[in-house]
């Protein structure tokens, strides 16, 4: 414990790092070390984020799509559509096999719901690194939030599954504010219930829908590689605030 809260300790000269010099490895881990140091409230995504969820995902989506008349769709299919929460994933499930089949959403989008609650952390994984960087950031006095555009109520159930609950003041699903992710309105309702600001945060994501939402709300977004973008690579859209592990940060 005491290693990981110690890895925080950045020094002045991390501090001083100005994203414009960022040309080496080296220089960019020490800028986002210092944005870190200064950040006291962070904000994390859930899926392609803190856990691979697709093998629980794509289980249920196929059961409310066959159940309906519709195609079953491979796990790199259903990996490509998650991002946008639970209603976009079903409507572009369906669109992939029948687009006139969208007058069905809603009743496979139930059908999902049900089915993905029943399951919902029996294959998913922690991503590597996960549990500790949360351990380091609770130990330094970060204070932290899950705001994800799934269902409030399966990312609780989730999260405590998993138990990662305890390292949160609060969940945003995709259901909680009036809008999803990219929209900043997720992070401002976060912020509000925590007595933050944006000033004072830092966003965790893996999409595009990450980065725009605190892009938005005025606050920077580390990327980790490997998540859910559409089957794109979201850390050419943001090469100074990139990250493959999560030991990167407390290196």
């Amino acid at each position: 414990m005491a290693e990981l809260v110690d890895a925080l300790d950045l020094g002045s000269s991390a501090a001083r790092c100005e994203s414009s010099s960022l040309s080496s490895p080296t220089t960019l881990v020490n800028h986002m070390h210092a944005l870190l140091l200064q950040k006291n409230t962070l904000l994390f995504d859930l899926d392609g984020t803190l856990v691979d969820s697709v093998r629980d995902i794509a289980p249920a989506l196929n059961i409310a799509l066959s159940e309906h008349g519709f195609a079953k769709l491979n796990i790199d299919q259903v990996r490509a559509m998650i991002g946008r929460g639970s209603t976009k994933l079903v409507e572009l499930a369906i669109e992939s096999d029948h687009p006139s089949g969208l007058k069905l959403s809603n009743a496979v989008h139930q059908r999902f719901i049900e089915a993905y609650g029943q399951n919902v952390s029996e294959h998913t994984q922690i991503l590597t690194g996960v549990p500790e960087f949360l351990v380091a950031m609770k130990a330094a006095g970060k204070r932290m939030a899950c705001v994800t555009n799934k269902p409030e109520a399966l990312a609780v159930q989730l999260l405590d599954h998993l138990q990662l609950s305890s390292f949160f003041e609060t969940v945003i699903g995709g259901d909680t504010a009036k809008f999803k992710k990219p929209d900043p309105a997720p992070l401002f309702l976060a912020l509000e219930r925590m007595g933050s600001s944006s000033a004072d945060a830092l966003m965790f994501g893996d999409s595009i829908y990450d980065l725009q939402a605190a892009e938005s709300a005025g606050m920077p977004c580390f990327v980790i590689s490997g998540g859910y973008n559409q089957g794109q690579e979201v850390i050419l859209s943001a090469p100074n605030h990139r990250f493959d592990r999560y030991a990167e940060l407390l290196s």
